[in-house]
């Protein structure tokens, strides 16, 4: 699907024309979670030209609509990484026609390395997004639950597992150290809380912005109270997954231009909707 965004053109192909996140590029002519990747544009900026290159970290990239976002207007690198070997072709091949300088990883990412199964969804199930990690052996086994009826007819993958940590280490050998990063969009079906606690060096060191989700209030209250520990704070929340932006120590003119920006774009979806009811659209 090829759309136009700030002037510049794009074109991403998805799983299939039925895939749930490809659905939606199709369908609106745009990125998918238009409203939220707006709201990162206005609330993560690149920085001067006299400080440090900026790096975006996309953990669960999918088929590579945010990670192409991240790149093309936050970031002067990209790291995606993407465990489902079922839907890696299809990144690699969005990457490679949108952006440049980009690294991906075939890996789940965790609180311990290892290795894990993970469990794909058919293709009938329209949404390659739902894979879902079903054990890990890092630190000893760990079984993760599921609500999914149909996970047990999925196909099964056995996958490395690294921390965000040495992944962000391995990406440095032989690289310059002046890489800042600057953003990281966590979307893992789960698995949020066990990336940040293999992230902590990253988080102190770099102290990020970071777009996590959370689909559960108990999911939401164990990534709050983590990323408190490190200066952390709520920024805003983002329908429908939800998504939620923790900045580190944010000022409060800071924390009122994020609240401002969330309004806007709160305010021209429902107006969005609108016109579209008025014109029977």
């Amino acid at each position: 699907m090829k759309f136009t965004y700030r002037e510049s053109s794009f074109d991403i192909e998805g799983v299939s024309q039925d895939d749930y996140i490809f659905n939606s590029i199709s369908m609106t002519r745009s990125f998918y979670e238009k409203d939220l990747l707006d709201y990162m544009h206005s609330v993560v900026k690149f920085p001067h030209k006299n400080k440090n290159k900026t790096l975006a970290i996309d953990v669960g990239a999918n088929i590579g609509n945010h990670s192409i976002f991240m790149r093309s207007f936050l970031s002067d690198h990209l790291i995606a990484i993407e465990p489902n070997p079922e839907v890696l072709p299809i990144l690699r091949r969005n990457l490679a026609k949108n952006i440049e300088d980009y690294t991906i990883y075939n890996r789940a990412v965790g609180d311990a390395e290892g290795t894990a199964t993970i469990a794909v969804p058919d293709k009938e199930r329209n949404n390659a997004g739902l894979a879902r990690v079903l054990s890990h052996d890092g630190h000893g086994k760990r079984e993760t639950s599921t609500l999914d009826p149909f996970i047990d007819k999925w196909s099964r993958y056995e996958i490395e597992v690294s921390t965000l940590d040495s992944i962000l280490e391995e990406w440095r050998e032989g690289r310059d150290e002046g890489y800042e990063v600057s953003v990281i969009k966590i979307d893992v079906e789960g698995m949020e809380s066990a990336v940040l606690t293999g992230a902590e060096n990253t988080i102190s060191d770099h102290r990020p912005n970071i777009f996590v989700e959370a689909t559960t209030a108990e999911g939401y209250r164990e990534l709050n109270n983590r990323l408190r520990r490190f200066g952390y704070r709520r920024m805003s929340k983002w329908p429908p997954a939800p998504v939620y932006h923790f900045a580190f120590k944010p000022t409060i003119p800071r924390i009122v231009r994020a609240r401002h920006a969330q309004s806007l774009h709160t305010m021209r979806r429902i107006t969005s909707r609108m016109t579209r009811l008025v014109d029977g659209r």
